[in-house]
């Protein structure tokens, strides 16, 4: 009879690693032990592993109190490596960063909720949670000036509920999604009415709760309206360039994973300012395409200097 027992690993250590030490723990020549990744299969059929990598542990007759110790064992091993990881050269490239960072203002140091003045009040807070909201695949410079236009008019949260869900499609029209985008503002709009007294959320699960506000959107509303770290906001840069630098144990397919990957290593002081400098330098100096490779102070160690592609990018400022 095969008896399971799994280890939880960010897979620090190798699997003939484990195996060896496990080997070592058992009783004697009647007790087998195997060791394998549990796996799972993604909708296109391919086999992966999973993000916290569990092995599956099979030991013929019950494991004793040795091979279970050693799991926990090597299982804390893991954590404890997992923890103290760091990228290669990350002081450097990042203090780099913030250098260009003081060249020239990027269009995300002008967004609502990213200047030196900060929301005050539960109307300026809710116009930070609606910049995010219209801001999804959409350029920040075409963000700023619909924010211009819309607060010239008196945008407020009473102003989205006067408004039906086709007049606000036109009001913030021609940004991306602009149908959809209406739909959840209008929707969002009645539920902060109703349940939070017109005010905007203080918690991610809450913000996360909301018609068309993801993970994202969440943590930099959190951050920028009430001041509150809960999280790193990944977006397309911060994703890219977490890639780019190896900032991530293995590259990464989404945003969510990269934010998860950043904050098991990146200090949690450093997890509010991260997205603002790294958006403004992929909007100046690191662009999807053609970046300024010649200018950047890391293009002595940067994987990715002058290789650049030149296709016209499809990524969002």
């Amino acid at each position: 009879m095969w008896n399971f027992l799994n280890i939880k690993t960010l897979a620090v250590m190798s699997l003939n690693t484990i195996k060896s030490r496990l080997r070592g723990a058992v009783p004697n020549d009647n007790t087998s032990v195997d060791i394998k990744p549990v796996i799972k299969r993604t909708r296109r059929a391919h086999l992966t592993i999973e993000d916290e990598k569990v092995y599956k542990v099979e030991v013929k007759v019950e494991p004793n109190k040795r091979i279970k110790e050693e799991i926990q064992k090597i299982s804390t091993e893991e954590i404890n490596k997992s923890e103290s990881w760091t990228p290669a050269n990350f002081n450097t490239i990042y203090d780099n960063i913030k250098t260009m960072r003081t060249w020239v203002e990027a269009p995300v140091d002008t967004m609502e909720g990213n200047t030196a003045e900060k929301p005050k009040g539960p109307n300026e807070r809710f116009l930070v949670l609606f910049s995010l909201m219209i801001s999804s695949r959409t350029k920040d410079t075409l963000n700023i000036s619909k924010m211009k236009e819309l607060k010239a008019k008196g945008l407020s949260l009473q102003y989205v509920l006067n408004k039906s869900v086709d007049e606000l499609a036109q009001e913030i029209k021609p940004v991306n999604y602009y149908n959809n985008k209406a739909k959840f503002i209008k929707k969002t709009a009645e539920i902060l009415a109703e349940k939070f007294n017109g005010d905007i959320p203080k918690t991610i699960e809450e913000l996360k709760s909301l018609p068309g506000v993801g993970p994202k959107m969440s943590y930099l509303c959190l951050q920028s309206a009430w001041n509150i770290t809960a999280g790193i906001g990944v977006d397309t840069h911060v994703h890219r360039l977490s890639n780019l630098f190896k900032w991530v144990r293995k590259p990464t397919k989404d945003p969510e994973d990269t934010r998860k990957d950043l904050q098991s290593w990146l200090p949690i002081e450093l997890w509010d300012e991260l997205n603002h400098h790294l958006v403004g330098f992929g909007q100046t100096i690191c662009s999807p395409y053609k970046p300024r490779c010649e200018e950047c102070l890391n293009n002595k160690i940067c994987p990715g200097a002058f290789k650049y592609r030149t296709k016209k990018s499809k990524e969002t400022p």
